[in-house]
């Protein structure tokens, strides 16, 4: 029986290993001390323009409870506590069906338009579309919240609480419905909490309502603006699909073992 030549295998080899080190390149968590932190966006670690780590020195002088999560151990949480995802980017299927059951058993969860939509859908609130614009927002208590863009929400029932809206119509740019005992809150101007923007205005006051209304302790998720703490290996040994993560490393370890060189020749059976 004839082998794949040395070089075929030599390739194989390559293409897993640059696909198992993007992978970790990919999820393997920037430190809270790293370089970057300056130019990061929407952490609480960054002190730069789009950081925010003046909203949470705020709320901490404040004597708000505020923590950083730094590990998606969403089924962890309180019953009713508040998570505020900062980050622009969607959720994963686990993600979401642990934040669902967080929100259900009684918490509070605050996104803009990237983690809310899915999180919105499957918990039967319907198919959320957000339009993104420049305009003045009105703030219901009457605080003069600046921001030069902010998303509405469309194409989901009225809103349990209305906090802040734009134009006549109200089109709901922060505001909250009820999913089980918690509720979901969007807030469409997220990037006000910048540290280049929360000094405008009265938006500094308005988050400090915003999170004294949430619940406490309040919590904000770094995992997905990438300052988790764990590695790589200890979040896929925690991660509830780990053995279907094991079963195709084997299936990719044999494979590559397919490749190798036969010891022995391949034998047809004896017959009887």
């Amino acid at each position: 029986m004839s082998r794949p030549p040395r070089g075929r295998v030599l390739l194989w080899s390559l293409v897993a290993a640059a696909g198992l080190a993007a992978v970790a390149a990919a999820f393997w968590p920037t430190g809270a001390d790293s370089e970057g932190r300056w130019d990061a966006p929407d952490t609480t670690y960054s002190p730069g323009p789009r950081g925010t780590k003046a909203l949470f020195l705020l709320l901490a002088q404040e004597a708000l409870p505020v923590e950083r999560l730094r590990r998606p151990s969403y089924d962890r949480l309180p019953a009713r506590a508040a998570l505020w995802n900062l980050s622009p980017d969607a959720l994963g299927a686990v993600e979401r069906r642990w934040l669902l059951d967080f929100v259900r058993a009684g918490g509070t969860f605050a996104a803009g338009p990237g983690p809310f939509r899915a999180l919105a859908v499957d918990a039967g609130l319907g198919d959320p579309r957000f339009d993104d614009r420049e305009g003045a927002v009105t703030e219901q208590g009457g605080l003069d919240v600046v921001v030069e863009r902010a998303f509405a929400v469309e194409g989901l029932p009225a809103p349990a609480r209305l906090q802040v809206w734009r134009g006549s119509a109200k089109a709901p740019v922060v505001a909250s419905w009820p999913v089980g005992r918690g509720r979901l809150v969007f807030v469409g101007l997220f990037d006000a909490a910048r540290d280049d923007q929360i000094g405008r205005g009265q938006n500094g006051p308005f988050f400090f309502r915003l999170a004294r209304d949430a619940g406490a302790p309040l919590f904000f998720d770094e995992f997905q603006t990438g300052f988790g703490d764990e590695g790589l290996l200890r979040l896929l040994a925690a991660a509830p699909y780990r053995w279907g993560l094991a079963q195709g490393a084997l299936a990719l370890a044999v494979l590559l073992l397919s490749f190798g060189r036969r010891r022995r020749p391949a034998e047809a059976p004896v017959r009887a």
